[in-house]
């Protein structure tokens, strides 16, 4: 079951397993921010989540709630031709520190005209 208005999203659902997941969202808090919460029932796992996107810059913060969480952070930086982004993450168990992912793209678009005398890049 969900419910949706503009700034709130609520979500509820039972698995067949006896598994129960609540899941809260606020959207638009600030200009871009996005944060959620959510629980799941018998394994006691919580995540919390923050992100903020605008034109050029999209950056997301995730923590599992428990006892030592793994912190994860996220960020994308860039328009509709480049973009770079890397993904961290911090295991406060075993104190690890890990770059899971460093991106990066640069898009642009080819038109082939005339039956290969010319080439041109927009």
């Amino acid at each position: 079951m969900t419910n949706k208005s503009k700034e709130f999203t609520t979500d509820l659902r039972v698995y067949n397993s006896s598994r129960v997941f609540v899941g809260f969202t606020a959207n638009d808090l600030a200009p871009g921010l996005k944060t959620s919460f959510s629980f799941t029932e018998p394994d006691r796992s919580c995540n919390a989540e923050l992100q903020y996107q605008n034109e050029y810059v999209g950056i997301s913060t995730n923590i599992g709630v428990s006892y030592k969480p793994i912190i994860n952070f996220s960020g994308v930086l860039g328009n509709n031709n480049l973009s770079l982004g890397s993904d961290i993450s911090y295991n406060s168990a075993s104190g690890n520190l890990g770059v899971l992912s460093r991106t990066s793209g640069l898009r642009k678009r080819m038109t082939e005209t005339n039956v290969l005398d010319s080439l041109s890049s927009h």
